[in-house]
C-alpha cells in the first residue's frame, strides 16, 4: 500500500517537512535512491526504512519496518516502542535517531553519509555538506531536500 504524501510530517534537524513525498532524494544519472522512506502499513501505520553507512560505504545500521534488521558491531542500538536510536559505542555520536512524536509525525536525527554528500542531523540543525538549515519548513513538494553531483536543491 503507497502512502499518501499528506499522511505523515517529519522533523528533520530542525526542519519540518509536511506533504513532501521525500525526505532526501539522490538523482544522478544512473542512480535515483532514497536512504529513508515512510510508507503506510496494512495497519495504516506509518512504517520508516532506512539505511545508514560509514564514510567508507559500510553499513552501520538498517531498519526496515520500523524495526532494527542490523546493527554493525560497535554500534548499540537502543529500542522502544516509539524509538530506535543507535550509538557508537567507542564515540557516544548518536548515528540515527528515530521517534514518533504525534500519530503521523516523526523525528529524524543521524549521521548519514551518501554519495558525494555528508548530512549530519540533531536537534540544533541539519549540516549538509557543511551548509547549516535551521528552522525551515518545506511544504508539498517531491523531495525536501535533492542531493545532486553539484549541489543541493531544497523543497
Amino acid at each position: 500500500m503507497k502512502t499518501e504524501a499528506g499522511n505523515y510530517e517529519v522533523l528533520f534537524g530542525t526542519n519540518r517537512i509536511l506533504k513532501c513525498g521525500r525526505v532526501v532524494e539522490i538523482a544522478e544519472k544512473g542512480l535515483n535512491k532514497q536512504f529513508v522512506r515512510f510508507r503506510e502499513g496494512e495497519d495504516r501505520k506509518i512504517l520508516f526504512e532506512c539505511t545508514v553507512t560509514d564514510e567508507k560505504g559500510d553499513t552501520v545500521v538498517k531498519v526496515a519496518n520500523s524495526r532494527v534488521q542490523h546493527a554493525a558491531p560497535g554500534y548499540k542500538a537502543e529500542i522502544s516502542d516509539t524509538a530506535i536510536k543507535v550509538i557508537n559505542e567507542a564515540t557516544g555520536d548518536v548515528w540515527l535517531e528515530f521517534a514518533s512524536i504525534g500519530p503521523r509525525s516523526f523525528k529524524l536525527n543521524g549521521i548519514f553519509f551518501l554519495p558525494g554528500y555528508r548530512i549530519i542531523a540533531t536537534d540544533r540543525g541539519l549540516d549538509v555538506n557543511s551548509n547549516l538549515l535551521v528552522g525551515n519548513t518545506f511544504v508539498n513538494c517531491a523531495a525536501a531536500i535533492g542531493l545532486r553531483s553539484g549541489g543541493f536543491s531544497l523543497g
